[in-house]
């Protein structure tokens, strides 16, 4: 730590990194709730509280998909008219991708195979299904000839 410090001082740009360091950690203190910026506050760089809120609030787990996923499951047309129908699902699904994203190919190079492909396919696949199949009856001849 110690060498940074020394180094910093020798840096011409030292005064500007540091107003800007300032500035953005107070834009994250003011943003996050009173209870996280209490933990983060303490945090001399604003790299460090990137690094501090990204691991606690990156991870996947089973309990921030089981909202979307329970509200998908239960979801019905009802007396919706479809375009709300779909665009109530579509949140859902946008809420439980956020925390799931699809994961991308880090192969160096990068690969050409179509495993990728075939995911997202899949993923689409399986909400059309899903949608079609919460339809009201009216609809049971489009969810035949689809699925």
């Amino acid at each position: 730590m110690v060498l940074y410090q020394v180094l910093d001082f020798l840096d011409l740009n030292h005064d500007t990194w540091e107003r800007c360091n300032h500035l953005v950690h107070s834009w994250i203190i003011n943003y996050v709730t009173e209870s996280i910026s209490h933990a983060l506050g303490f945090r001399e760089y604003d790299f460090n509280i990137w690094e501090d809120l990204q691991e606690q609030f990156s991870k996947i787990d089973g309990i921030r998909t089981a909202s979307p996923r329970s509200s998908i499951n239960t979801l019905k047309q009802g007396s919706k008219f479809v375009l709300d129908y779909f665009t109530e699902m579509k949140s859902f699904w946008e809420e439980l991708n956020s925390h799931r994203p699809m994961p991308s190919c880090t192969c160096i190079p990068r690969c050409r195979c179509e495993a990728m492909c075939a995911v997202r396919n899949q993923r689409m696949e399986d909400q059309v299904i899903q949608f079609l199949t919460c339809l009201n009856h009216n609809f049971m001849l489009l969810r035949v000839e689809c699925c």
